[in-house]
């Protein structure tokens, strides 16, 4: 069976295999939040041996009408001038299948970018260009080193902000190339921004939904993700 490769943004996304025994698993490598490092991680895999490729973590809210929680099986991976790199359709199908019964799943199509989007107005202008739902930070860099390859590529995201959610830029200085986080740094961004303690409860009530929705989609889906082989 051809070995699947899972790229996530952040260690506490790769943890929701932490349910399933070593030897389940798929190979997981962690690009910390960055696209370079994505496209590196999903090059590593592929010549370590996987033959498939997924996104897997989670993702801001592009359209109003997806919130914190709401799991994207996509359909495509859109790029700002229109070009498209489709999911493989088996694949895909399969995790809509397995995931059929959570009411908060759907297909849709994603979009990654190279810098994260902070405000409202980061996200409007970014739907605008490519009518996607979420966008992620690695998803995008995955998609093309599955193009240049021929293999299968998938990608499941999870919204963890919505698209209206303002998020302050030391959040992201304090995630670690590794994927985990600096809290001594998020907890120096308090002192110095204390008016956005409102802002940072709202994000992390946000974020446990989102890890409570992509474990169970883990658990759903099995340590294989539904790739069909």
């Amino acid at each position: 069976m051809p070995r699947l490769g899972v790229i996530v943004g952040l260690a506490s996304e790769a943890d929701c295999f932490d349910m399933y025994d070593f030897d389940e698993r798929p190979a997981i490598r962690v690009a910390g939040a960055d696209a370079r490092r994505a496209a590196e991680a999903a090059q590593a895999l592929i010549s370590h041996g996987c033959s498939a490729l997924i996104s897997l973590g989670f993702s801001g809210a592009l359209d109003p009408h997806h919130g914190p929680g709401d799991i994207i099986i996509a359909d495509a991976v859109v790029f700002p001038d229109g070009r498209k790199i489709l999911t493989h359709a088996r694949w895909r199908r399969g995790l809509e299948l397995a995931l059929t019964g959570d009411a908060a799943s759907m297909v849709g199509n994603i979009t990654g970018s190279d810098k994260p989007l902070l405000t409202p107005a980061d996200k409007i202008s970014c739907h605008l260009s490519c009518n996607a739902v979420a966008v992620d930070m690695e998803s995008h860099a995955v998609a093309r080193v599955a193009e240049r390859h021929g293999v299968p590529f998938a990608a499941l995201r999870v919204i963890s902000d919505s698209h209206q959610a303002r998020i302050p830029a030391w959040t992201l200085t304090g995630i670690r190339d590794d994927g985990s986080i600096r809290k001594g740094q998020i907890a120096a961004g308090f002192l110095v921004q204390p008016w956005l303690w409102p802002t940072m409860m709202s994000l992390a009530l946000s974020n446990r939904k989102a890890v409570r929705a992509l474990r169970r989609a883990v658990l759903i889906a099995g340590p294989g993700l539904q790739f069909p082989g």
